[in-house]
């Protein structure tokens, strides 16, 4: 029992083990007789790989520990990869520990430009191979390792900002001759706009004052009469054109314009005249709203279907300043209507047949609410026929064949009570009520 403490007292070592053997062998004959020495050498042999198997099982059971909490760490319960803004700063941090040459103190100057935004991305599902889920990682490519990239280039891009402007940067450099042509162009455009407008000329400009506040005047009242407000507003419009020659007559007092300055108030009754609905009972005040108003649409008319090198055949008196429409424009027929103390001649009529009339039939001849009869035929006029223009309830005749005209008749046309003359061109024009197709 004695020699058992002092074997398991003994330091523990497999030199010792090999080196009391040999002084065993070369001893012969020990003083404690041979089988009792040879037990205590077993006994020593076994303590000592017992302790060699305790220290071994203590280092495993460290490492397992090691790797439960790096697998909880990274791992949920069911194999889904988390916390991937944990695995990002630690990449950071794995990085910025490396010695940085030239190359890496770019990239790190561009990572430290981005803002870290702290976004929990959804978890990928993947099947756990082994405990340490190694084998799951075989194209892992950490984000920070910019080196490797190439490697892997078929694999998903990162949400990661750092590799964004990395890869932006990257494409900047190897397209930068075509960046700076780019930026080159842009530039000149601006500036070539800028120039344009500066030294384009503002109508506004060369008008004197008292024909630019005429013109508002004039303008606000067209859109009370529900003429569109947008092409008046347009310098480049042909109603813009217009409404400033109406401007221009009110400045030379060869348009009255007097009661629409002072707000004055519209006073109209109606009255049937053979089947026809016109304006009776009127004031001051409404008979110059209508003279400005069928002046604007006619000067619309002849603006929109002339152009340079394309003139109206006949044209007497259209855009004569001091000259009333009724009194000898050419194609403008007219009516004498009486109110309170006063008359006017309204439009009733238009003819401008065969008088190399280009382009489409305005929208704004669809508010000369007192035409009776319209003929346009054997002109130039393309497009469809206006809806609107079947709305004018006084409405007779309508002639607008031998035209370059396509589409349907608006069905407005066949609810006019008064219609009794519809004549299109066939083949090219539908019409459900149309008189005579030619």
């Amino acid at each position: 029992m004695r020699y058992q403490e002092a074997a398991m007292s003994s330091p523990t070592s497999t030199f010792d083990i090999d080196l009391d053997d040999e002084r065993a062998n070369s001893a012969g004959a020990d003083v404690l007789g041979s089988s009792a020495a040879f037990e205590i050498r077993q006994l020593e042999r076994d303590r000592r790989l017992r302790e060699i198997e305790r220290t071994f099982q203590n280092v495993v059971s460290e490492a397992e520990s090691t790797e439960g909490q790096i697998y909880e760490n990274v791992f949920t319960d069911r194999g889904d990869v988390h916390n991937e803004v944990t695995l990002t700063d630690k990449e950071y941090e794995i990085e910025q520990s490396r010695p940085k040459s030239m190359a890496g103190k770019l990239k790190e100057k561009a990572i430290n430009r981005v803002t870290r935004n702290n976004k929990t991305f959804e978890a990928f599902q993947f099947e756990v191979q082994s405990k340490t889920a190694a084998g799951n990682f075989d194209d892992f490519v950490p984000v920070s390792d910019f080196s490797s990239h190439k490697q892997h280039t078929n694999r998903p891009s990162s949400p990661n900002h750092a590799r964004l402007v990395y890869n932006v940067a990257v494409l900047a450099r190897k397209h930068s001759s075509k960046i700076a042509i780019a930026v080159l162009i842009f530039i000149t455009m601006i500036v070539t706009t800028v120039t344009m407008t500066a030294f384009r000329e503002d109508p506004i400009s060369t008008l004197p004052e008292e024909t630019w506040e005429n013109l508002k005047v004039i303008r606000a009242a067209l859109i009370d009469e529900g003429i569109q407000k947008f092409p008046l507003m347009d310098f480049d419009s042909m109603q813009f054109a217009a409404v400033t020659q109406l401007a221009e007559e009110a400045s030379m007092k060869t348009l009255s314009i007097r009661s629409i300055k002072n707000n004055e108030e519209v006073v109209v009754s109606t009255t049937t005249i053979k089947s026809a609905v016109v304006p009776s009972d009127f004031n001051n005040a409404y008979m110059e709203r209508r003279i400005i108003l069928e002046r604007y649409i006619l000067l619309c008319l002849y603006y929109t279907t002339s152009s340079e090198g394309k003139e109206w055949k006949k044209k007497t008196n259209w855009l004569a300043n001091d000259i009333n429409v009724c009194s000898g424009w050419h194609g403008i027929k007219c009516m004498t209507v009486v109110g309170n103390d006063i008359s006017f001649d309204i439009v009733t009529e238009i003819h401008l047949s065969s008088n190399d009339i280009y382009g489409k039939i305005p929208l704004e001849l669809s508010s000369m609410s007192q035409l009776q009869d319209l003929s346009l035929s054997n002109n130039f006029l393309v497009g469809q026929i206006p809806k609107s223009l079947g709305e004018i309830k006084n409405l007779k005749k309508v002639d607008l064949s031998r035209n370059q005209i396509t589409g349907d008749v608006p069905s407005t046309f066949c609810n006019l009570k008064l219609l009794v003359e519809l004549i299109t061109d066939c083949g090219v024009i539908t019409c459900a009520c149309c008189t005579e197709c030619l």
